[in-house]
């Protein structure tokens, strides 16, 4: 499976209390530009920030991308969208802070192969 890219990586998952990082926020982002200057933009600046964890485009009436961001307390995320607001344009953002993870796979259903 290695060999045919089947498994992309093998990974240790740490335990985010731990590491100081107990707060997960989704940042819903709307844009109004869709062109490829902005991507290539926006993409440089999601991959640049080790706090945001997973980044999605979405097919969604109201929301174009969806940013996981893991802070270590309320008053850093709020610090680091404040940085985030002025990197790009954007025409919506809504955070989402998650009161607690009921669940999380590290691994994917197999039963379609």
């Amino acid at each position: 499976m290695e060999e045919d890219q089947t498994i992309s990586s093998k990974i240790t998952v740490l335990n985010k209390e731990k590491i100081n990082l107990p707060v997960t926020v989704f940042l819903s982002v709307s844009i109004g530009n869709h062109q490829q200057e902005w991507l290539t933009k926006f993409n440089d600046i999601v991959m640049k920030y080790d706090q945001i964890t997973e980044v999605y485009r979405l097919a969604s009436s109201s929301m174009d991308y969806l940013l996981k961001i893991v802070a270590p307390s309320i008053e850093s995320y709020d610090k680091f969208q404040q940085e985030l607001i002025n990197e790009f344009e954007f025409t919506h953002m809504t955070s989402n802070i998650s009161l607690k993870e009921l669940k999380k796979n590290n691994y994917l259903p197999l039963d379609f192969i």
